[in-house]
């Protein structure tokens, strides 16, 4: 895993950036292949953060993450300096690190006045009408 930071990244840099996802000097030192699928998402968070991006973009990051990992990305959202946007149904993990909320609905993106549990679709009365849905056509083959 220390190759996949990058070249010229000095060990120590490389050993805290890992740290910083919960991985311990022992599982540092593993293949990648014989990760947990959770730890291979931390890995790849990791990546993603190593040159400090001012935004990251996640969506539905919680996909496929064991226990200890969703706790070790809650604590690198809240660790991050820059903006995240978050698309994500997981309701725990958005009360966890939203400090705004917006909504998405037909057609348009407007900040929520509210809190995530007054969003969730069985309060539907707070949410805009969405456009009815139309049928595609199939285009014939030529």
């Amino acid at each position: 895993m220390n190759r996949a930071l990058g070249p010229g990244a000095g060990e120590a840099k490389v050993r805290a950036q890992l740290g910083r996802f919960g991985f311990s000097r022992d599982r540092a030192n593993l293949k990648v292949g014989v990760l947990s699928g959770g730890e291979k998402t931390r890995l790849l968070l990791a990546l993603a953060t190593r040159a400090a991006p001012h935004m990251l973009l996640l969506d539905e990051p919680t996909n496929h993450l064991d226990m200890d990992a969703r706790a070790s990305l809650v604590d690198a959202i809240n660790d991050f300096e820059g903006a995240v946007v978050l698309v994500s149904h997981d309701t725990h993990l958005v009360k966890m690190v939203a400090d705004t909320l917006w909504l998405v609905a037909g057609g348009t993106v407007k900040p929520f006045d509210g809190d995530i549990d007054a969003s969730l679709p069985s309060s539907t009365a707070s949410w805009p009408s969405s456009p009815t849905p139309r049928p595609m056509r199939a285009r014939p083959r030529s």
